[in-house]
Parts: C-alpha cells; structure tokens; sequence
C-alpha cells in the first residue's frame, strides 16, 4: 500500500509539477481542507489541482522521491496529533521558528531559502517540520500549505510546549547533533539555520547523483510546500496582468544597490541598473524582462532607459522602498504592508531567466524560477567593478 501511495504520488507530480506560481480559485477554496491540519495521501488527485496552462518547459526536476514518501508520512503525524499524544514515543519536532525574543532571523530569504535542507533534514531524522514565526508576523499571513504538499503550520494548542529551553541549531551540523542527543530522543529540535546557498552543498553531499542538484530541485519543492495566502496571490496575478507578462515566458534582473550600505552614489547605481537589464537581455534577447531592485532610483532610471530606446522592459514603481522583514520596525504594521517584498520574489521566480549581483534575493528568485541553469552575474560580489553586457535585440544570437 505505502509503496503504491508512494508511485501514485510521484506519477501524479510529474504531471503537475512545473505549473508556475498563478493557482485558480478552485485551488484556494480546496485549502479549507487544511483547517483540520491534515494531508490525506489518499486525496493526492489531479482534480483537487486546478492550474493555469502555460509553456513550462523547465529544466527543474520533479520532487525527489524521498520528499514524496516524507509528505505522505507527515500526513499520516498531522492526523493523529492530539494534545494527548503530541510528545508520545516516536513524535518528534523539528521547528523552523523566528520569535520576538531571537535576536536576528534575517531576511525573507534568509529564514525560507533552506526548505529543501531543512524537509531533508526532517525526513533523515524521522522529524515533523513545522514552521513558527513571530516576528513581523506569523509566515501563514503570506504564504500557505499547498493541498499536494505538508501542513507545516503549528497548532495554537501546540504551539507554548515547542519552546523554551529546547535546543537551538543554526548550522546543519548542530540540528545534526541536536537531533542524535540523547539517543535521538528530545522531542523538539528548533533551527534558526541561514546559509547564503541554502545548504546546497549538504543537499548535494547527499543527492546529487539521486535527484540532481539543490537548484534544479528547487522549483518543484518549493512549490509543492508553499503557495502565497489568497490576497497575496490575487496582488501577483493582477500585478503579472497588468505589466503583460506570462510566467516562464520573460527574463528578469534584480539589482542589490544599497548591499552593505546605507546609500551609494546615483551614477553608480545607473551604471548597474542598465547594466543588469542589459545582462538579463542576452539570456533572454529583445525581452520582455521584468526588473526588480531595492532602490526606487534604480528602478526610475530602468523606466527611463526603456522608454528611451523602447526596449521591453517593465518593473514595479514602489510609492516606497519595499519593506524588509528584519530591518523594519514590525509594531502595529499591517500583514500586507509586507506584500511587495514577495510580489518582486515572485515575479522574479516565474521568470525563465535571470540576471542578479549579491545579496540571497536574486538567487533565490533564480531558484524558484523556470530555469535555474540560465543565469548570468552581472556584478561580481565585492561590487568595486561590474560585469559589462550590451543589450541584445531578439535578432542577436548570444
């Protein structure tokens, strides 16, 4: 039965997989399913899908099997979790968390970029992934469980017994020992893990020759975890709309200007603004590329060098700078104050190409995007030069 759940799991996948972000109505009303915080295996069907039909040829992988045999394990935990049974032999935690009293969690990127280590992690450990943030807010207020994925979220009758003196890791070496001390026994592991790649080289010390590399299992993974909560994904689609682009049908180029630094000289991030669109338009010649940056000037001069020379470019006009989950100050500010950081990720991440310079931003968007073999750096990362690329028309053969 596990191993016929397991191939039908898998088979369905492969079918589904490489759908984009853009999730129909129908999808949204299936996650009432999830009020019981449950992922029935059984229920895994192609009508509970219902998703938009585009050109999605994609170098990205189908999920590994070992996260199609984990999902269907932690459906079965989630369905049997009681207050009477949550800590009983065998039940055992591992909690992705940002809390009001940790002193740093970092960026969007860096709390959520290591899914794939951290699910392997959980599985290699016979753990259930749960994921509980305080700070700005809980992540359930932008993004949500997906019908064929796992219920990630914590119980609010749960939720005060994970805590408290239950060991900490933020490295996979200490979620490692963590989860090995006392014979594997503590029942709550927590992680506050961050790595610029994601933990791509643990992944790929342990599956690159099974299920390919960390990058090109990214996309499928991600997207089977996560989906944005209803107002967010209705604010990606009308945005998609209404800048006329179609998921893995353009290029796209985000620019760290500010990294590091409170300000940098305008003409600077002039040169690198046209320099980036003008890098993402060799992997995608005459475009369209959406353009992305954390600084609005950035984004005004990439608006003006496209009207000049009427290149297909469109970016988003921020009326500010778009908030950051760490930086900002989070008291008594609205959930979807936050929306734009993740409208830029996703319109990043439907993107079939992608140009970027530092930061895990970019890179993540590459990840989650359509292809992540095509790609191209266009500042190196001390950001003392910059990679020059000329744009190329669609007659150009790069």
């Amino acid at each position: 039965v596990w191993s016929a759940l397991l191939q039908g799991f898998v088979f369905f996948y492969h079918h589904v997989s490489h759908h984009g972000i853009h999730a129909s109505a129908a999808m949204t009303n299936s996650l009432d399913e999830f009020s019981s915080h449950s992922v029935n295996a059984n229920k895994i069907k192609e009508s509970e899908i219902l998703l938009h039909q585009h050109n999605t040829t994609t170098s990205q992988k189908a999920i590994p099997n070992w996260l199609a045999e984990y999902i269907i394990w932690h459906g079965e935990q989630r369905q049997t979790l009681t207050p009477d049974n949550w800590n009983a032999t065998g039940r055992k935690y591992l909690v992705m968390q940002c809390l009001n009293v940790d002193g740093r969690c970092g960026g969007t990127a860096d709390r959520l970029k290591p899914i794939p280590t951290l699910l392997f992690l959980a599985f290699q450990y016979k753990r259930i992934l749960l994921i509980h943030w305080e700070r700005p807010c809980k992540l359930e207020e932008f993004l949500q469980p997906t019908s064929r994925g796992l219920d990630w979220r914590v119980p609010e009758w749960l939720n005060p017994k994970l805590f408290g003196s239950r060991p900490v890791g933020t490295t996979v070496r200490q979620i490692q020992r963590h989860a090995r001390a006392n014979g594997g026994n503590d029942v709550v592991v927590r992680s506050r893990y961050q790595s610029d790649n994601g933990g791509a080289e643990y992944y790929n010390e342990q599956h690159f020759n099974k299920t390919g590399p960390f990058e090109q299992v990214y996309h499928s993974i991600w997207h089977t975890v996560f989906e944005p909560v209803a107002p967010l994904q209705k604010k990606i689609d009308d945005t998609m709309k209404n800048l006329s682009l179609v998921p893995g049908e353009y290029a796209a180029a985000h620019l760290r200007a500010v990294y590091g630094v409170k300000s940098r000289p305008n003409p600077v991030i002039r040169n690198w603004a046209t320099n980036a669109v003008n890098c993402a338009s060799q992997l995608r010649p005459g475009g369209p590329i959406f353009f992305a940056s954390d600084s609005n000037f950035a984004i005004h001069v990439v608006k003006q060098y496209a009207a000049v020379h009427k290149y297909k470019i469109v970016s988003l006009q921020h009326e500010k700078e778009p908030l950051h989950l760490e930086k900002s100050n989070h008291t008594d500010r609205d959930p979807s104050e936050y929306y734009e950081t993740f409208v830029d990720l996703y319109l990043l991440g439907n993107s079939r190409c992608l140009s970027y310079n530092v930061g895990g931003f970019g890179t993540w968007g590459l990840m989650m995007g359509y292809d992540s073999s095509c790609s191209k750096r266009h500042a190196p990362m001390h950001f003392r030069n910059y990679f020059k690329c000329d744009w190329a028309n669609a007659n150009v053969k790069i």
